[in-house]
């Protein structure tokens, strides 16, 4: 009697999908029979990662060894069985983490394979290449975010700026509305730049008034004009925030200023963060205190 293994379960999920962060990847795995420890596992089709290749990739799961070979071209990475096995129809699970890229991009086709060593020679039994399972669940308020190697380069919903005041010298409340695509986590850090011209000085400490789960300080540049916003508390996708910053205008006329946003999210998973591009923001153009768009 000769009997062909077969995967009966090969799911695969992920954990992060925000582009360039660190993003922890989990495999689940079931075979027909029993896998002999020395096997090995193959996966493949996780392309786009900025993870180089490397023999030694750390892998989590007490059933396998602690490290896989992982080459970036095709996506596959190969872990071996750890020396109990695997018992038959008994359900087991690896992860790993990897770089996402630095664009978006829709999940690729995902394979797994195996080859189960044989402790009566050099032969081992082929468990043929099959499609795995995804994952079609949201992650960090990304619809889909748990489809291994989707990406998602995080935006914002809304991304406004105003000012109290156009006379010069004068003190003026800038006031920045914000509300993101996905969820920003706690330790991310909001960068606007864009605000030349304004006479206050370099500033570690800038008062920002509008609350958790925004730091109440944030930080000033005045050559570059550029004020960085620290996000103390995870704030949701789609949440709305108005943050205000008090800067004394300049003593020489000048028109609006292009001012850009972009944000970075820690991972939990590795030291890697998630990036936004940086976009422009959207200018209040109203008339103000009888001056033509003066907010």
């Amino acid at each position: 009697l000769v009997h062909v293994p077969v995967l009966r379960v090969a799911w695969i999920e992920q954990t992060n999908p925000l582009a360039s962060a660190s993003n922890e990847v989990l495999v689940t795995l079931s075979a027909d029979c029993d896998v002999r420890g020395g096997s090995n596992v193959t996966v493949v089709g996780l392309v786009g990662s900025l993870t180089g290749d490397s023999s030694g990739l750390a892998i989590g799961g007490g059933s396998f060894a602690s490290s896989g070979a992982w080459v970036q071209a095709g996506g596959a990475l190969v872990v071996r069985v750890g020396s109990s096995g695997l018992g038959a129809f008994e359900t087991y699970s690896f992860s790993f983490v990897l770089r996402n890229g630095a664009g978006g991009q829709a999940s690729p086709a995902v394979s797994a394979s195996a080859v189960i060593e044989s402790e009566f020679g050099a032969d081992g039994a082929p468990v043929a290449l099959a499609a795995m399972n995804k994952s079609s669940g949201d992650a960090v308020g990304v619809s889909g975010g748990a489809a291994p190697l989707l990406v998602h380069v995080p935006g914002f919903w809304n991304k406004s700026i105003g000012q109290s005041i156009p006379f010069a010298l004068s003190s003026n409340v800038i006031s920045v509305t914000l509300a993101f695509d996905c969820v920003i986590a706690a330790g991310s850090n909001v960068t606007l730049t864009g605000l030349t011209g304004a006479a206050s000085g370099d500033e570690g400490s800038l008062v920002v008034s509008g609350g958790s789960p925004f730091r109440g300080t944030g930080s000033w540049v005045r050559g570059s004009g550029e004020v960085v916003f620290g996000v103390v508390s995870a704030v949701g996708q789609g949440e709305t925030h108005v943050l205000q910053i008090t800067l004394r205008n300049g003593d020489a006329e000048q028109g609006a200023r292009r001012v850009n946003a972009s944000v970075v999210v820690p991972s939990a998973w590795g030291g890697d963060a998630g990036l936004s591009g940086v976009v422009g923001m959207d200018e209040a153009t109203g008339d103000l205190l009888g001056v033509a768009g003066g907010s």
